[in-house]
């Protein structure tokens, strides 16, 4: 008797591999010298891309319970609250505090340079007012080049 074919899983039902999700643990614990402990997580920032979801996901299954997760929804796309609440639910759904957060000031000048300034201003009041000590940002190859030349793009 032949059985039928397991369905695909969902991504929320995806297991990291068990390997990765140890170097993830001795890579961050070589960085910051420390594991998080339950009294001091961590933090993710996650804007719902699949870069910053799949750091949260491999963080949450390298150290259940002491993860703590922030979105910014700058308000700039009509797309951002819904990226936003997404990444709430998921996180309810697994049990990781998370915040959104927004913007304390009105867009002014350059809007890529107002975006990134209050992503890391409302990003450290989160982090200080969490007790947290890291906040883990996860980035692809453009967001790359962008962190490098936008100091010359003023």
């Amino acid at each position: 008797m032949s059985r039928a074919p397991a369905p695909p899983q969902s991504a929320s039902e995806r297991v990291a591999d068990p390997a990765d999700v140890e170097r993830f643990r001795t890579d961050l614990i070589a960085l910051t010298g420390e594991a998080p402990s339950f009294a001091r997580p961590i933090g993710v920032a996650v804007s719902g891309g699949p870069d910053s979801m799949a750091l949260l996901d491999l963080a949450v299954q390298a150290w259940p319970g002491r993860v703590a997760a922030a979105t910014l929804d700058h308000g700039l796309r009509a797309e951002s609250a819904a990226e936003a609440a997404m990444v709430a639910r998921w996180c309810a759904e697994r049990r990781v505090p998370h915040a959104t957060l927004a913007p304390e000031t009105a867009v002014s000048g350059n809007i890529q340079d107002w975006a990134r300034r209050q992503r890391y201003a409302q990003l450290e009041a989160w982090r200080a007012g969490a007790g947290l000590d890291w906040i883990l940002t996860a980035h692809h190859a453009d967001d790359q080049l962008e962190t490098l030349l936008a100091p010359y793009a003023l």
